[in-house]
C-alpha cells in the first residue's frame, strides 16, 4: 500500500497503538484557497502522535466538521428545535470546554464560517447577542 487517505478526528487509536513499517509517515495537507468553503486549517504533532510525529515537527492537515441543519421554514416545530439546540450547545459550550470533558470539545470555534454555507439565523443571533450569564467564544 503507498498511502491512505484518512478523515478522522485525532488522536486515532489505531496510529497511537499501532505499528508501522520504517518509512511510515503523515504527509502534509496544506491549506490553501481551494479548501476554504468547506475546510479549516489544523495540523498534528509530536503530543498527538509521539511515535510517528518528531518532537518539533508540525504537519499541516485540514479540519472537515462542521455541523449542519436542514434549512427548516422558521415557523415549524423543527426549527424551534434546531433554535433550542443551538441556545443549548452554544451557552453550554464553556463547560464542555472544561477539565472531565473530551478534549475535542477545545476546538470547537462557533465563529467560524464556511463561505458557502449560510449560518442558522438563531446562531448567529445567539453569536451577535449572546445571552448574559453564558460562554461565547
Amino acid at each position: 500500500m503507498s498511502a491512505v487517505v484518512f478523515v478522522t478526528s485525532k488522536p486515532v487509536d489505531a496510529f497511537l497503538k499501532g505499528r508501522f513499517d520504517l518509512g511510515f509517515k503523515f504527509l502534509a495537507v496544506e491549506y490553501d484557497t481551494k479548501f476554504e468553503d468547506y475546510y479549516l486549517p489544523s495540523s498534528i504533532d509530536a503530543a498527538d502522535y509521539p511515535s510517528l510525529v518528531p518532537k518539533g515537527e508540525r504537519i499541516a492537515m485540514i479540519v472537515p466538521t462542521i455541523l449542519v441543519a436542514y434549512n427548516w421554514p422558521q415557523q415549524s416545530d423543527r426549527y424551534r428545535r434546531v433554535a433550542r439546540l443551538v441556545d443549548h450547545l452554544f451557552s453550554r459550550l464553556e463547560r464542555l470546554q472544561s477539565p472531565g470533558f473530551d478534549p475535542k470539545w477545545k476546538e470547537v470555534n462557533l465563529r467560524d464560517k464556511v463561505t458557502s454555507l449560510e449560518r442558522f439565523r438563531p446562531a448567529q443571533e445567539w453569536l451577535d447577542h449572546p445571552q448574559v450569564g453564558t460562554a461565547g467564544p
